[in-house]
């Protein structure tokens, strides 16, 4: 039977293969604009448009502070997102740590900023199985059926996908991925037997309907995962050396500035809470250097 579900896992392997297959060639240099556009990240699918109004906010702030005038531009994917960078439509985004490595190697971006959620720009993830899973080791997931929080996600897919691939399991091709658009939900998958594991951050074991499913007590961790980034902020290649100045001050003012906005479900929030953070972390490339090793392990960017 087709369903809901069925249409995302489909889609969300179909994007994730379509990533593994993309070709990496180098854009042409494209001219300097006086007006630069900013891509915000992006709710579940159809809820794109939300995001536009609270991302005007930040831009209309950024412009403000930085003298450079910025606008807003919220596409329906992260593919749209990548393909405006390589393209030169597109010149500052919010890109999933999980798709960074893609993003920067095809269309030659500059980290900036790490975002932060609940004060911190990492999370730790694990891979689940109930407690009295025959389960044992990463080897027995082939053939199993495993619920994953995010396609885009570095600690919700690309860092345990490579690890899974390390063990000799394609994560793409050796087990069955049930992508779920809720971290919870994958583990819930798991809690009512409706799954065999489940790769999850670990913040969504404190989900009420984790709870409501039986509780994180009746899970064990098969592998974990420390310190993988959530997100970044990057510069595409049209943004110049000044305009790069003076937007990163204006962007790391923002969190003392005290300035509040008005996020997609209507409530009064610091400004960067419109979009679901609450700082940012300067970043540089080395930040990076694991995240690109494991995309390399999978497939996703060729190896160096």
């Amino acid at each position: 039977m087709w369903t809901k579900r069925s249409h995302v896992r489909c889609v969300a392997l179909a994007f994730l293969v379509a990533l593994l297959l993309m070709g990496g060639c180098a854009q042409e240099a494209v001219p300097a604009k006086s007006e630069l556009t900013f891509c915000p990240p992006l709710l579940g699918a159809g809820e794109f448009g939300k995001m536009r109004g609270p991302a005007q906010q930040l831009a209309d702030y950024v412009s403000r502070e930085s003298g450079v005038k910025v606008g807003v531009f919220v596409p329906t994917d992260y593919g749209n997102t990548i393909l405006g960078l390589k393209n030169g439509e597109y010149d500052i985004a919010y890109i999933p740590a999980g798709l960074f490595p893609k993003v920067e190697a095809e269309a030659g971006v500059t980290p900036l900023f790490l975002v932060t959620v609940d004060g911190k720009a990492k999370e730790d993830s694990a891979i689940y199985v109930k407690s009295g899973s025959a389960v044992q080791s990463l080897a027995d997931l082939r053939g199993k059926l495993v619920a994953a929080a995010d396609p885009f996600s570095a600690a919700g897919w690309l860092v345990p996908a490579a690890e899974l691939k390390k063990a000799g399991i394609d994560p793409i091709s050796d087990i069955n991925v049930n992508f779920r658009a809720v971290s919870a939900d994958s583990i819930v998958e798991v809690l009512n037997d409706k799954a065999d594991a489940a790769i999850a951050p670990t913040s969504a074991l404190k989900d009420d309907k984790v709870a409501e499913a039986g509780g994180a007590g009746q899970l064990r961790a098969l592998q974990e995962f420390k310190d993988v980034p959530i997100g970044v902020i990057v510069f595409g290649k049209t943004v110049t050396r000044s305009q790069a100045t003076k937007l990163k001050k204006a962007f790391s003012g923002i969190e003392k500035s005290g300035v509040t906005g008005t996020n997609s479900d209507g409530d009064s929030v610091p400004l960067l809470g419109v979009l679901g953070w609450d700082g940012l972390k300067a970043a540089k490339s080395s930040d990076f250097k694991d995240l690109r090793e494991r995309a390399q392990v999978i497939g996703m960017i060729p190896t160096e």
